[in-house]
């Protein structure tokens, strides 16, 4: 296997360039079906065989393969595949620009240099596919040859010649050679040889004295001459070729003879080249009338193709926009129906939101009022009874700062049914000392007093104090009546731990309003609490 076809495999794999000419393959024949743009199909139907086999073909045009193999094509093809390139010239600018940019993609990145390659070598196809044939690369390397050959000759100045027969050929390229080296009075005439001859004194010497024995060779010259004309070529090179082997008399007639046979030569290939060109005038004169001729024979086929095409385009464009707009209608349409739907639903959902938020706030008036005329209700009990001490006790309510008959004790918290709450002692547990009691001592006290009865904690003693403290006078009269002992200036035992320790409680002082902590062994004042 050569190197081009390692790097075909490599250019379907991995780089799948089989992808692409099964792409210009069928997009080919979709042109092709529609029979106006048939030229574009069979230009990318030729791109699609190059792709299989890229380095090993190429890209040719018609005129270019007539250079090795001629083929006769009519008016009309030729004048529709002018019309279809010339409309298909912004399509195809527009492809070769995108192949173009595909192609500097591939050499940038280094490894997509033969990709690259491959879209260098379709650039011309993709641009104009109209005539474009796929060839192997041999025969595109002949094609390149003549063209050179034309260019060398066209450099040259020399004109195409008709090819001649061999043997013609063969005693032409005899007498291309060059002639054999000749005296210089040889070129002279006779009457130039008898001048000089008779004014000797004009010349030199030696040149008088070649002139006379030019004389004597073309006298003695003239009797071989018939001898001499009956030789052949090859006989005529022989002896020129060996001019020390024969008479100045014989090398002179061979010599004339075979300047008059080169003369006739010459004078022969120019009628024949005088005729060949009077010949391809008349056959270009005459492929020019038949052109002339098939053209204006063809010409209402070709206008009426191209005005076919012309309406067809038009057509496909009107439809095309027709359909556009239909297009453009439907959606407008639908948007215009989306656009009303979802004004509908808008204005569903606002209307159930305004029925939501109506509801909502007749439910909240209604609970706002219920709200209202229960508070009212309690506040005209409260008022009832706050006004009346009789009322509240058939009731069984208090008040803070009442006197508990069951529970033997001060009320200093009620709830707003003011029929639970919380009592006080109306006596703390001092036996007539001046420090009361320590906290084992309290403890015992408050056992003995019943279940009922216990220690309040620091905020209750808070409580106490913003309740009874700030009104000593009602609070005074209330244990004076039932024979209790008022708060005094000192520290009261709560039951509430102070910094979670077991020998240490908070206590609360009535004579600074503050809660303090103090340890067990203090003797200290105390009162019970109890809940109703």
């Amino acid at each position: 296997m050569n190197m081009n076809g390692c790097l075909n495999i490599l250019w379907h794999f991995p780089f799948f360039g089989f992808l692409f000419a099964l792409f210009y393959a069928l997009f080919g024949a979709i042109l092709c079906c529609t029979v106006i743009l048939y030229p574009v199909g069979l230009g990318f139907f030729q791109i699609a065989r190059f792709l299989l086999t890229p380095f090993s073909s190429a890209l040719v045009t018609r005129r270019e393969l007539n250079l090795v193999r001629p083929e006769e094509r009519s008016t009309a093809a030729a004048a529709y595949s002018t019309v279809i390139t010339i409309l298909y010239f912004p399509f195809g600018l527009i492809a070769a620009a995108g192949a173009l940019f595909a192609m500097i993609g591939e050499f940038l990145s280094i490894i997509g240099i033969p990709c690259g390659i491959v879209w260098f070598k379709a650039l011309p196809a993709i641009f104009m596919p109209v005539d474009k044939v796929c060839v192997p690369k041999a025969v595109a390397d002949e094609i390149a040859r003549i063209k050179a050959g034309d260019t060398v000759r066209r450099y040259k100045g020399e004109t195409e010649e008709p090819e001649t027969h061999s043997a013609e050929r063969h005693s032409t390229d005899n007498f291309s050679e060059p002639l054999p080296a000749v005296p210089q009075v040889r070129q002279y005439d006779d009457d130039k040889l008898h001048g000089i001859i008779a004014n000797p004194e004009m010349y030199k010497a030696s040149l008088v004295d070649d002139c006379r024995r030019e004389l004597e060779i073309r006298s003695k010259g003239a009797a071989l001459m018939p001898k001499i004309e009956a030789y052949d070529d090859a006989g005529l090179r022989e002896v020129l070729a060996n001019p020390q082997m024969y008479s100045d008399e014989v090398l002179y007639c061979c010599q004339k003879v075979d300047a008059e046979r080169r003369r006739i030569v010459r004078e022969r290939q120019e009628r024949e080249a005088e005729l060949a060109r009077l010949r391809r005038e008349q056959e270009e004169k005459a492929a020019a009338e038949h052109r002339a001729a098939a053209w204006k024979k063809q010409r209402p086929y070709v206008f009426a193709a191209i005005a076919v095409l012309i309406l067809s385009s038009a057509g496909i464009w009107r439809y095309s926009y027709h359909q556009e707009q239909a297009r453009l209608e439907q959606e407008r349409l639908e948007h215009e129906r989306i656009r009303i739907e979802q004004v509908r639903i808008a204005n569903q959902q606002r209307a159930e939101e305004q029925r939501i938020a109506e509801q909502k706030r007749a439910e909240e008036q209604r609970l706002a009022e219920q709200k209202r005329i229960e508070v009212e209700r309690q506040q005209q009990e409260a008022k009832k009874i706050l006004a009346d001490k009789n009322y509240r006790r058939s009731v069984g309510a208090y008040i803070v700062g009442d006197y508990h008959e069951k529970l033997e004790g001060i009320v200093f918290y009620v709830d707003n049914t003011y029929k639970h709450g919380k009592v006080i002692s109306i006596s703390h547990n001092t036996d007539g000392s001046e420090y009361g009691k320590n906290w084992e001592d309290t403890i015992e006290w408050c056992k003995s007093l019943g279940g009922k009865w216990r220690l309040p904690t620091i905020q209750e003693w808070e409580l106490i104090y913003k309740q009874f403290y700030k009104q000593s006078i009602d609070t005074e009269y209330s244990l004076d009546i039932k024979r209790g002992s008022t708060f005094v200036k000192s520290a009261y035992w709560s039951s509430s731990k102070w910094n979670n320790e077991d020998n240490c409680n908070w206590t609360f002082r009535f004579d600074k309003g503050c809660r303090d902590g103090c340890y067990h062994n203090y003797c200290l004042y105390a009162r019970v609490v109890s809940s109703f």
